[in-house]
Formats: structure tokens, sequence, C-alpha cells
């Protein structure tokens, strides 16, 4: 369970970049 939250926060850490990227 601990290793998918990681993943998720990795994930959304990402997205996160994009939209800074995106604007």
């Amino acid at each position: 369970m601990a290793k998918h939250r990681s993943v998720f926060l990795q994930v959304s850490r990402k997205r996160m970049t994009l939209i800074m990227v995106i604007l």
C-alpha cells in the first residue's frame, strides 16, 4: 500500500510540473 501511495505522489508531482510548464 505504501508503495502505491508513493507512486501516486510521484505522478501528482509530475502533473504539477506539467501544469507549470504549460503555464
